[in-house]
């Protein structure tokens, strides 16, 4: 499977490399820059520890951008965008917050991640779906 190339890559916040590290949006850009030869913007100057300033970029990229194209689950394929929530809870327990995490779909079920405190992932979309907040295609990929 292709995504096993990237697995037990590290994480390093705003990471944009296989040498250095990568962060959750570095990792996804660095398959599709690998795989596809798809260049995507670095967003490197967005401090991710922003939370605010990594919702909005998101939420401009995902609603108002026509590069990306929101893609139903069962339609889901490789190298799609999963958009997710982050990892926190309230004190009910339950996950808030906006859209800060990506992942990449590898099919048939599974999303290829990164977070702080561990190196990159697969994990099935089961384990994943409480977070999963839209699936996006990228138009390059179309071709």
């Amino acid at each position: 499977m292709w995504a096993n190339d990237y697995v037990g890559l590290p994480f390093l916040d705003n990471g944009r490399s296989r040498s250095t590290g990568v962060d959750c949006w570095g990792l996804y850009r660095l398959v599709l820059k690998e795989r596809r030869g798809i260049l995507l913007p670095a967003f490197d100057t967005i401090d991710s520890l922003n939370r605010e300033a990594v919702v909005q970029t998101m939420a401009a990229e995902s609603n108002m951008n026509e590069t990306w194209l929101p893609v139903p689950l069962d339609c889901a394929d490789d190298y799609d965008c999963v958009l997710m929530r982050s990892v926190f809870s309230n004190r009910h327990g339950m996950l808030e917050g906006g859209s800060i995490h990506v992942g990449c779909f590898v099919a048939p079920r599974y999303v290829l991640h990164i977070e702080k405190k561990h190196d990159a992932v697969l994990q099935t979309v089961k384990n994943l779906e409480d977070r999963i907040t839209g699936i996006y295609r990228h138009k390059e990929l179309l071709r």
